[in-house]
C-alpha cells in the first residue's frame, strides 16, 4: 500500500505542534489542574471610568499628616512645617492622558504579569483593587488590596516617622497569573509640564534632570539598582565591535525630587536586589514628571531549544525574594539642596549600619597601583615581560614620598607568569620581578576570584557560572566564576599570603557584580559574595555597591560622571556626597583618561583623591598583551605630572579632610562655589578661558580656595 506523503507531512506538523505545546507549558512551569477555573488564566480587563479620591486622614504627629483614599490605595501626605503637600494619585481627571494612563496615575499601587502573548498588563489598584484595612495603631497602620480577578493580593503597611513616611508590602500572594513587577506609588511627588525642580538620581556619580527645562530626549531614563542583572543576558554568539560605552552603575539605592524649598528624598529600604529607577520628563510618554521604583518579581528570559540559539522567551519560573519598602523623606529650607538630600541619604544608611562613620587624620592621600609583571602569547608559549621590578618600585615611591603625604600603593600582576595568567590563582609569585616579599607587607595585593581569563589556570569550566539560558557567563574578556566558589578558591590562598605576610588586600569584582544564575537568584548570589569578602580585613574595592560598602577601608575608582542619556541634565556629585565621610575615595587612574586637567579639577571639585596606573618600563611592551589598554603607564613620561596632580589636589583639599560639603552652586557658566561646613570655600572654573566671581579672578581650568579664619 503506498503512503500519502501528504499526510505523512501533515500528521508529523501536528505532532510536533502538540510536541511544542507541551514543551511550552512544562517550560512556564504549568502544571494540569494548576487552576480550576478561579481565578481565570485569561485575564480580562476592567472597564474604568475616572473618579476623584476622596482622603480620610489616618495619621498625624507635630510635622505630618497622612490621607488615605481607600478606593485607589492613593495617599496624600501634609508637611506642616511648610504647607507643601504631596500627592500620590491624580486627583481630578487629565483629558491629555489615556484611560491606561489615567489609571495608572490613579492607583497607589500597580502590579504587573505577562499574558500568552509576551505582552505587559497591568492590575491599577484603583480599576482591579478591592483595598480593606488590617490594621491600626497610633503612628501606622495596614491594608490588605485583593485583585481578585487573577487571583492576587498584598499587604501593605503604612509607619509615619517625625520626617519621614515608610511604605513596605508584607505579604504577595497570586493565582494561576504569575506577577513580575510592582509599582509602589509611582505618581508621588508628580508635577505636569515644566515646574521649578529636579530629580535626583545616583547614576554613576550623580544626575539632576532639570524639570523647569523641556527636553528633546525622547526615552525616559530606566536603570536597575546595582547594574544589570547579567543571569537573565543572552550571551552573544559571535564577536560583536560594539562601541558603544557601557552605561554607569547605580550603587546607592534612592532618587530625589526637589520641588522649590521642598524636597522628598526616596530610599529604597527593600527588595533593592530587584528595584529598577524610573525617571520621565515631561513630553516623554505623558505630559507629566514622575519617579519611581519598579520592583522585579519574575524577569523574561530566552529559554534555548537547541545549539543554534533559537528559543523561547518565558518569565522565571520561581519569584524573586525580594520585600519591596520604601522610605520617603520630606526636607525642607536648605534640607532640600542637594546636599541636604545626600546628607538625609547619607543618615539614614548609618542608622541601618550600611556605612561606617569614621574619623581621617588630616592628610591628602594618593593612590599608585603598579603592574609588575604581564605575559603574551608566542608560537611557543609565553613570554613574560616584567614590568616593575621591586627594585624600580621602590626607587619610585622614594621619588613620590618627597611631597606625598600617604601613598597607597596597590600591585598587579605579582604572580608567575604576569597579570592576564593570575586569577583565580595569584601564587607563586613573579621571582624576576619579586626580590624581597616581606619589604612589601605595606602593601595592597590585587586579587581577583570571581573572574579568570581563559587559560589562566586555577579554575575549570565546570566552576563557571551559568546564566538562566544555560551558558556560561563573561563579563568583557573574561569568563565569570560561579559566586558559591568565590569563598574556597579566597580560602586556598589566604594562608599561604599570610605565610608571606601579605595582610592587605584589593578586591576586584566581589563588590561590583550582581547577577543570577542558571540555578540560583541575585540573593543567594551576593550572599555568597559577601561571605568571601568577609574573609578579607578592610580590603580596598572598586566602586561599591552599597550592600558591601561597608567592608571597605578605601574605596577606589569612583565614577566622575554619569551615564550621559539625552534626559540628563547635569551632573550631581552625589555618590561623594554621601560617601566620602566615610572613606578615602579615590579616582579610577587618571593617566588613562582623555582629559588630565579636567580630571583633576573634577576630582577637587567632587572631594576626591587622585590615583594612578604605573608601569616602570613603557606600555609599548603591553601592546600584544592582554593589558594592552594600558596606553600610557611609563613612571618616566608620568613622574612631573603626577607631583603636579598631587600638588593640585592636596592644596584643595587639604582644608576639606574631615568636613562636610553644605553648598554646591553654580555662581556663573561653568564657574561652581562649594562651601563646607568648617567654613572653607572652593571656587572652580571649568572654562577654557579665565574667570571672575566676585573679587576672584580664576585661571582656566583651575580653583581658588578661602578658608575661614
Amino acid at each position: 500500500m503506498r503512503v500519502n506523503r501528504a499526510v505523512v507531512g501533515y500528521a508529523i506538523r501536528i505532532a510536533l505542534l502538540v510536541l511544542a505545546t507541551v514543551l511550552l507549558g512544562l517550560l512556564l512551569d504549568y502544571e494540569p489542574g494548576e487552576s480550576s477555573g478561579t481565578p481565570p488564566v485569561v485575564f480580562v480587563q476592567r472597564p474604568y471610568t475616572f473618579e476623584s479620591p476622596v482622603f480620610e486622614k489616618i495619621l498625624g504627629n507635630e510635622n505630618l499628616e497622612l490621607y488615605f483614599d481607600k478606593r485607589s490605595a492613593g495617599i496624600k501626605l501634609v508637611d506642616l512645617r511648610n504647607g507643601k503637600i504631596w500627592h500620590s494619585v491624580l486627583e481630578e481627571a487629565d483629558r491629555s492622558l489615556n484611560n491606561v494612563w489615567q489609571a495608572f496615575f490613579s492607583s497607589g499601587v500597580t502590579l504587573e504579569h505577562i499574558d500568552a502573548r509576551n505582552t505587559v498588563r497591568r492590575l491599577n489598584s484603583v480599576r482591579d483593587g478591592e483595598t480593606g484595612f488590617v490594621d491600626l495603631s497610633s503612628d501606622s497602620f495596614s491594608v490588605a488590596i485583593a485583585f481578585p480577578d487573577v487571583g492576587a493580593a498584598i499587604e501593605v503597611k503604612y509607619t509615619l516617622g517625625v520626617d519621614s513616611l515608610d511604605i513596605s508590602v508584607t505579604r504577595v500572594e497570586e493565582g494561576a497569573i504569575k506577577l513580575t513587577s510592582l509599582y509602589l506609588y509611582p505618581f508621588m511627588g508628580a508635577s505636569k509640564g515644566t515646574v521649578p525642580g529636579s530629580f535626583l538620581i545616583p547614576d554613576g556619580i550623580g544626575a539632576e534632570l532639570d524639570l523647569s527645562k523641556k527636553t528633546i530626549a525622547t526615552s525616559p531614563f530606566i536603570a536597575r539598582v546595582y547594574g544589570r542583572d547579567e543571569g537573565f543576558t543572552d550571551i552573544p554568539t559571535t564577536f560583536s565591535l560594539d562601541m558603544v560605552t557601557d552605561p554607569e552603575r547605580i550603587t546607592l539605592p534612592f532618587f530625589a525630587i526637589t520641588a522649590g524649598d521642598s524636597a522628598m528624598l526616596g530610599a529604597i529600604a527593600g527588595g533593592d536586589l530587584y528595584a529598577e529607577i524610573q525617571a520621565y520628563k515631561s513630553g516623554i510618554v505623558t505630559p507629566f514628571n514622575w519617579i519611581t521604583t519598579r520592583f522585579i518579581y519574575r524577569e523574561m528570559y530566552r529559554k534555548l531549544l537547541n545549539k543554534k540559539g533559537e528559543g523561547v522567551s518565558i518569565p522565571q519560573a520561581q519569584r524573586n525574594p525580594v520585600s519591596p519598602a520604601l522610605r520617603f523623606y520630606f526636607l525642607d529650607g536648605k534640607n532640600s539642596s542637594p546636599s541636604g538630600i545626600a546628607a538625609k541619604a547619607r543618615e539614614d544608611f548609618l542608622r541601618r549600619g550600611l556605612i561606617p562613620s569614621r574619623q581621617f587624620e588630616p592628610v591628602v592621600p594618593l593612590k599608585l597601583e603598579f603592574l609588575v609583571s604581564e605575559s603574551e602569547k608566542t608560537t611557543f608559549g609565553r613570554k613574560v615581560h616584567i614590568m616593575t621590578p621591586q627594585s624600580e618600585l621602590e626607587k619610585i615611591l622614594a621619588d613620590v614620598g618627597r611631597y606625598s603625604q600617604r601613598t597607597v600603593v596597590v600591585l598587579r600582576g605579582y604572580t608567575s607568569g604576569g597579570l592576564s595568567t593570575s586569577s583565580p590563582d595569584h601564587l607563586p609569585l613573579e621571582r624576576k620581578a619579586i626580590e624581597d616579599i616581606s619589604r612589601l607587607s605595606d602593601f595592597y595585593f590585587y586579587v581577583d576570584y570571581l573572574t579568570a581569563y581563559e587559560g589562566s589556570g586555577g579554575v575549570s569550566r565546570a566552576r563557571y557560572a551559568q546564566n538562566r539560558s544555560e551558558q556560561i557567563m563573561i563579563d568583557g574578556p573574561r569568563f565569570i566564576i560561579d559566586p558559591r566558589e568565590t569563598a574556597s578558591l579566597a580560602l586556598e590562598e589566604l594562608e599561604s599570603f599570610s605565610k608571606l605576610g601579605i595582610e592587605k588586600f584589593a578586591l576586584a569584582n566581589l563588590a561590583e557584580l550582581a547577577f543570577s544564575t542558571r540555578d540560583r537568584n541575585r540573593t543567594e548570589n551576593v550572599e555568597a559574595l559577601l561571605e568571601t569578602v568577609s574573609l578579607f580585613d578592610g580590603p580596598i574595592l572598586y566602586n561599591p555597591n552599597l550592600y558591601m560598602i561597608s567592608r571597605a577601608s578605601h574605596v577606589s575608582d569612583i565614577p566622575v560622571s554619569n551615564s550621559g542619556y539625552l534626559i540628563e541634565d547635569s551632573v550631581v556629585p552625589l555618590l561623594p556626597l554621601v560617601l566620602r565621610e566615610s572613606f578615602w575615595l579615590f579616582t579610577a587612574p587618571i593617566n588613562l583618561t582623555s582629559d588630565f586637567r579636567r580630571e583633576l579639577l573634577r576630582a577637587v571639585d567632587y572631594g576626591l583623591f587622585p590615583g594612578f596606573y604605573i608601569t616602570f618600563e613603557s606600555s609599548m611592551k603591553l601592546v600584544e598583551t592582554a593589558s594592552s589598554d594600558l596606553f600610557s603607564t611609563g613612571y618616566e613620561s608620568w613622574s612631573e605630572k603626577i607631583e603636579f596632580a598631587y600638588d593640585f589636589v592636596s592644596k584643595a583639599l587639604e582644608n576639606t579632610v574631615g568636613s562636610r560639603l553644605v553648598e554646591r552652586v553654580e555662581v556663573a557658566d561653568g564657574l561652581f562655589r562649594n562651601t563646607y561646613d568648617n567654613g572653607t570655600s572652593i571656587t572652580l572654573n571649568y572654562n577654557e578661558n579665565p574667570a571672575r566671581a566676585g573679587d576672584l579672578e580664576i585661571e582656566p581650568l583651575s580653583y581658588v580656595v578661602e578658608v575661614s579664619r
